[in-house]
């Protein structure tokens, strides 16, 4: 097994491109919308991804998202509101547990079948 270290300072000098609207995730505010990331692991059967990723101030509508998503915000925070209007703010967390609380939380409420508007500051 190999350790995989990921430097957050990596991500500070990855280029960012504009956000293009795909069929699971369209742009839906944004003064000129853009992200940047890398991959610092892919299995080999290219099920599983371990990476960081920035974003520029942004909402997305999500509808069917096609993965299954772990994030742990290292900064910054995202604002999920659903299609009845209800939203949640996570972001940075002092703590595993409370990690978890919050995924927890998130899959409880929101299945990828619904749309979401997704908001990052």
């Amino acid at each position: 097994m190999k350790i995989i270290h990921l430097e957050t300072a990596e991500v500070e000098q990855v280029e960012l491109k504009a956000i293009e609207d795909l069929s699971f995730m369209q742009v839906i505010d944004g003064d000129d919308p853009q992200h940047g990331g890398l991959s610092n692991f892919i299995s080999a059967d290219d099920n599983f991804q371990v990476g960081m990723s920035t974003y520029t101030k942004v909402s997305l509508k999500l509808t069917d998202w096609p993965t299954s998503e772990f994030m742990y915000f290292l900064e910054g925070q995202v604002e999920i509101t659903d299609e009845g209007g209800e939203s949640t703010v996570y972001g940075r967390v002092s703590s595993p547990a409370s990690l978890w609380f919050y995924v927890a939380r998130l899959q409880a409420r929101h299945s990828y079948d619904d749309w979401l508007s997704l908001e990052v500051h």
